[in-house]
């Protein structure tokens, strides 16, 4: 039998077979692993017909139009998420709902992530409420972006029970009998054996098959699985859903996601998928370069340290990649408590606008917005907002890709040795506070259990204990920290994205106002002729040669960009550059 499933950014209607979902079925179980499905001779004639059928249409994986800013629906109702559309259309082209099918019941941020049932869409709305939902955001030009979650199920015991029934037999009969009546259609055949995952394992080989803090149920890809999967892919492609996310991915086997993968664009070729790899580590994204899209959480933390520093550091270059999905933090970094405590940002820090504000002025990559970071507020204004609305006109613009420049202050001659440290980024922290912070860091690390995220805490302690006992001598040290503390806490730090003569974002993280000579410094003589300032709305000047002429209307004063404060520079069309 055939059935046609209408799908795609064009909505052009697409055919297959059930032939080949069952060619993609035996070829996935066949390998090296116990759970084989078919006899040898059977299995290598389907996964030589697989690989034919892959090959005959995966050059086009990445011919979709990635989206480059999204709005992250977390927990969000479907009717909910469609009466906020009007408002989404000026500035996103995506949105991403969270995972849609039956989870456990509750209100926890994780329980969206707790499949009970695959095959049934239910929890945040029905299956005509997420279509109604595609529809109304398809007119408006915005892509949905479902989260799947197919790791595993729902958590049927603790890891101390499971620990317990690996030495009582009847207790353990006892929880495999739970894997087999909790969730319809699967039985304990369709799970792998347990095995506790902690510390090195979420990071190591085990990362596969392991469960997941020892609790998550890890689902195996039998034929039952990968069934009910298929399943479940096809109720979102036929309410419309035309972009997913694939949660856990680095604990699923690169071939089978990238069966996945295949699958969604045989039937949607512009389909927009990628992966949540929740690691910085390299090696971790490899096996899915060229194929999917990734999660950029090294670009996350690296951006986060740089702002935090005691004295602060140039933040990281926006990596210069069309396949990363970036975001200053995402529900892990604020709903995970060991992301939380070392590499998030409290809700009142004004490095976070500032952070979005950076980001969102840079061209590469998808963006992932938090929701509630869109409507953060900096004396009365909406800065996140604001530069939403500059990306998209950016886009328009096709402005030139953007370039990162960073300047301080510098200090008065009196303290020109001071300058020179902060310029290079080394200065000299006092030895006890960098033996305290790197302490902190480690108590921190031995916390948690998640490997990649103990080896940034301790590269980090490590770096700290350097610099404490770096070339100054502890007593110069804690002079210098006496002497300068006062200066360096109120010296003016921008950094600039510039977009050609298009536009610029204007970000000083220091604690000091910023004169318009240091504007000049970092713009380094771009712009050029008459620009709109969108967040606090007034005007500026720059005459042939990139001198501030005019600001807000008058000659430039002494305080033009504010402490901890972000601004927006849009270039009017039809302005005269002064001579």
């Amino acid at each position: 039998g055939v059935r046609v499933i209408g799908c795609g950014w064009g909505w052009a209607d697409s055919c297959r077979t059930v032939r080949w979902s069952r060619i993609l079925l035996q070829a996935l179980a066949s390998g090296p692993r116990s759970d084989r499905m078919a006899s040898a001779p059977q299995t290598a004639t389907a996964t030589m017909l697989f690989l034919t059928w892959l090959t005959s249409f995966s050059s086009a994986a990445h011919s979709c139009q990635r989206p480059t800013t999204v709005y992250h629906a977390f927990n969000q109702r479907f009717h909910e998420v469609k009466g906020k559309l009007d408002s989404l259309a000026s500035v996103y082209d995506g949105v991403q709902i969270s995972p849609a099918q039956k989870s456990i019941g509750g209100h926890q941020w994780w329980g969206r992530y707790q499949p009970v049932d695959h095959c049934v869409i239910d929890g945040l709305g029905s299956k005509e409420e997420l279509a109604d939902l595609c529809r109304h955001a398809k007119d408006k030009g915005i892509r949905i972006i479902a989260d799947v979650v197919f790791n595993h199920m729902s958590v049927i015991a603790h890891r101390g029970d499971w620990q317990r029934a690996q030495r009582d037999q009847r207790f353990n009969e006892e929880l495999l009998h739970r894997l087999d009546t909790h969730f319809p259609g699967l039985t304990r055949d369709d799970f792998h054996p347990w095995k506790d995952m902690m510390g090195d394992d979420w990071d190591n080989e085990n990362r596969f098959e392991g469960w997941g803090a020892g609790e998550w149920s890890d689902l195996k890809p039998t034929e039952k699985v990968l069934l009910r999967h298929q399943k479940h892919i096809d109720m979102l492609l036929e309410a419309g859903v035309t972009g997913f996310r694939f949660d856990a991915a680095k604990h699923i086997r690169p071939r089978t996601l990238r069966a996945y993968v295949d699958y969604i664009r045989q039937i949607c070729k512009d389909a927009y998928i990628y992966l949540e790899v929740l690691s910085p580590d390299p090696e971790q994204h490899a096996p899915f370069l060229g194929w999917a899209d990734t999660t950029d959480f090294q670009f996350c933390f690296d951006l986060r340290n740089a702002l935090h520093q005691q004295v602060f550091r140039e933040p990281p270059a926006v990596p210069d990649r069309e396949d990363s999905v970036l975001f200053v933090r995402n529900h892990d970094t604020i709903q995970n408590h060991d992301f939380a405590q070392s590499h998030g940002y409290s809700p009142s820090d004004p490095k976070l606008s500032l952070a979005w504000v950076m980001l969102l002025a840079h061209p590469k990559g998808t963006v992932l917005v938090y929701p509630e970071d869109e409507g953060l507020h900096k004396d009365g204004k909406e800065p996140v907002r604001a530069a939403l609305q500059f990306r998209r006109e950016m886009q328009r613009r096709h402005a030139p890709p953007g370039t990162v420049v960073s300047v301080n202050e510098t200090l008065p001659s009196s303290a020109q040795h001071g300058a020179a440290v902060l310029r290079s980024g080394e200065a000299m922290p006092q030895e006890g506070e960098g033996v305290k912070q790197a302490a902190e860091l480690e108590r921190l690390a031995g916390a948690t259990e998640m490997q990649s995220v103990r080896r940034m805490m301790l590269a980090m302690a490590e770096k700290c204990r350097k610099e404490s006992h770096g070339q100054q001598s502890p007593r110069r040290a804690s002079f210098w920290h006496r002497q300068k503390k006062e200066e360096n806490q109120e010296l003016g730090r921008l950094v600039v994205v510039l977009r050609g003569e298009e536009g610029a974002a204007v970000c000083n993280f220091g604690h000091k106002w910023c004169n318009a000579s240091l504007v000049e410094e970092a713009t380094r003589g771009v712009l050029k002729g008459s620009y709109r300032e969108t967040i606090y709305g007034f005007d500026v000047e720059f005459d042939a040669k990139g001198k501030v002429v005019s600001w807000g209307g008058a000659a430039p004063k002494e305080q033009c960009v504010g402490p901890q404060s972000s601004l927006l520079l849009l270039k009017h069309s039809k302005k005269k550059i002064i001579v």
